[in-house]
């Protein structure tokens, strides 16, 4: 059960968002958004940033390269026929 300090916030706040939409709908005006001439998949992905792995071994004896946490940095990458994703990835392990 909510606490009754919460409450009047977040009443509040749900009669914003209802006021938002109701206006949004009654004045019959979308949103606009700047003109940019589509993209294709490849050149969405190209501007995409990496993905970050965040790789944790949980087994006793699981260890890369002498580590068991560490980060793998993943950037996708269309194949030359348009049909699957993969991706380009690379970690870093510094010894010492």
């Amino acid at each position: 059960m909510m606490q009754a300090s919460l409450q009047y916030p977040l009443a509040i706040l749900f009669a914003f968002f209802i006021t938002l939409a109701v206006n949004g709908v009654s004045t019959g005006n979308p949103i606009q958004t700047p003109a940019t001439p589509p993209q294709s998949l490849d050149q969405q992905l190209n501007n995409a940033p990496s993905v970050r792995l965040h790789i944790m071994l949980k087994g006793k004896n699981m260890q890369i390269h002498g580590q068991s946490v560490f980060d793998v940095f993943a950037k996708p990458v269309i194949s030359a026929d348009p049909t699957s994703v993969r991706y380009d990835g690379f970690a870093t392990f510094i010894q010492g």
